[in-house]
């Protein structure tokens, strides 16, 4: 299956219409972002949003690792620098990967990611198939390694709340709080929330991921080889699986952080690819 857990591709709908400016705050990102130390050891997710690709159902054991990867080799369509890998586990210990070939969406197969803007914005990164389709946000908002955390958004949130508030527009859009430490630290996870919210972020969506007792696969380094043909451009889906594209289309928003692709609730050859994060 494959899991949405840092970050973050998706592949939405949008409704071109006039919009009105948005009442949502707009996201900063971590000033002076070293990718390189960010991606140094694995991550540990202890809240996160529900999603297509990780319902509630498997937040367990969540983990996100990263590693570099030589875009010259292998055959990737796309200059991706990072290798992605994403883990997590149901009640009963079955551990799915980011690997799976079993999976939501039409792009079965490995994740990578690149910076998207390297000079101006470093800690805005997109993240997609390895071997090509579409890419999706996977923004840090906010690093600390002497604490041990880390704040990932999907992209911007652009649906007003209360209190002034915000959420996102798509059920594939994600939102994390990371940890070096798998033990939960309530005051660090209080600590990364107050942020959120700075951020403007409503965070009620977000639920807690179960770390205790786990027994985590180990980090598969050896990139990927290249597959012997290209992913499926096509894909049935189930009516509930348009619902971010449907939401998107019925609220009327207009999202340039959202890439189309065929997103048309008649056509089920939809793309919804993970998102990056996890």
């Amino acid at each position: 299956m494959r899991l949405v857990a840092a970050a973050l591709a998706v592949v939405a709908c949008h409704h071109v219409s006039a919009q009105e400016p948005s009442p949502c705050q707009t996201l900063t990102t971590q000033e002076g972002f070293d990718l390189a130390q960010y991606i140094q050891s694995r991550w540990y997710s202890q809240q996160q949003r529900p999603s297509p690709f990780q319902p509630a159902e498997l937040n367990y054991c969540t983990t996100a690792d990263y590693f570099d990867i030589d875009p010259t080799d292998f055959g990737y369509m796309v200059d991706y620098s990072i290798r992605v890998f994403n883990t997590a586990q149901d009640a009963e210990g079955n551990v799915f990967t980011s690997d799976d070939e079993s999976q939501v969406g039409p792009d079965p197969g490995p994740l990578c990611g690149l910076q998207d803007m390297p000079d101006t914005d470093p800690a805005k990164l997109q993240v997609g198939n390895c071997f090509g389709g579409p890419q999706g946000p996977y923004w840090v908002l906010e690093y600390d390694e002497a604490a041990g955390y880390a704040i990932i958004s999907g992209g911007q949130p652009t649906i007003p709340t209360t209190d002034g508030l915000c959420t996102y527009p798509s059920s594939f859009n994600g939102l994390w709080i990371f940890t070096r430490d798998p033990a939960r630290d309530e005051a660090l996870i209080g600590e990364a929330t107050a942020k959120i919210i700075a951020q403007g972020i409503d965070p009620s969506t977000m639920l807690p991921v179960n770390q205790e007792g786990c027994e985590y696969p180990p980090v598969p380094t050896p990139p990927p080889e290249e597959p012997t043909s290209p992913p499926s451009s096509s894909v049935t889906l189930t009516p509930a699986n348009f619902d971010g594209c449907m939401a998107v289309n019925g609220a009327g928003v207009q999202d340039d952080n959202f890439l189309l692709a065929n997103c048309n609730p008649s056509d089920a050859r939809q793309h919804f690819v993970f998102d990056g994060s996890l």
